[in-house]
């Protein structure tokens, strides 16, 4: 059965936008804080701290985004 769409559908839109808004916004200075992190770490003049940016950087640019979620997921599930 399919029901009408209503003005009070429409306000849960938009309060849903307002998160996505704010969530996509919090993602973005996050991943700009730790990507300038891994960065500055790359090209940091001590050999280990560069390695580990180095690691970092290959662990993450060699496998698959949907491998890095099922990793990820359990580990944050386990946390909580």
């Amino acid at each position: 059965m399919i029901r009408d769409f209503s003005l009070s559908d429409l306000a849960l839109l938009l309060l849903s936008a307002r998160w996505m808004v704010l969530l996509s916004l919090i993602a973005f200075v996050g991943g700009s804080l730790v990507g300038l992190a891994i960065a500055l770490a790359r090209t940091s003049p001590s050999k280990p701290i560069r390695w580990m940016a180095g690691g970092y950087i290959e662990l993450f640019q060699d496998t698959p985004l949907l491998m890095q979620l099922f990793e990820v997921v359990p580990v944050w599930r386990a946390v909580r």
